[in-house]
């Protein structure tokens, strides 16, 4: 998992799954991970996958997937309580909650730039 981790970072992906294989995505959202869901089940399942950011639609896909373990950089608190109903391990940096997002999202949005 760490060699994941590490090409997550070095890499600036959003997404690196493994099984057998290595593949790396830098789309947003749960898009990557949906599509791969669509159109390789099988890889998905008894993978291990790094992400950026994993909320509860994403810990839903890999619950479904049968995913073996995730590390996120941030996890939301339903996406961990969604989890640990399940088989997944799950690693992670920082657990979020709601309110935390949300503030953080504020944030963002006064510091950006006018055009």
């Amino acid at each position: 998992m760490d060699d994941l981790i590490q090409l997550l970072h070095e890499g600036k992906h959003s997404l690196v799954v493994a099984n057998g294989e290595i593949c790396t995505f830098k789309g947003r959202g749960v898009t990557d991970l949906y599509h791969l869901l669509q159109d390789d089940p099988g890889f998905l399942y008894e993978a291990s996958i790094a992400d950026k950011v994993v909320g509860k639609a994403a810990a839903a896909l890999m619950a479904l997937a049968k995913v073996k373990e995730v590390y996120a950089d941030v996890v939301s608190r339903p996406a961990l309580d969604l989890l640990s109903k399940t088989n997944v391990k799950i690693r992670y940096g920082t657990a979020w909650n709601q309110y935390q997002k949300a503030a953080y999202r504020r944030r963002r949005e006064d510091h950006q730039p006018a055009d």
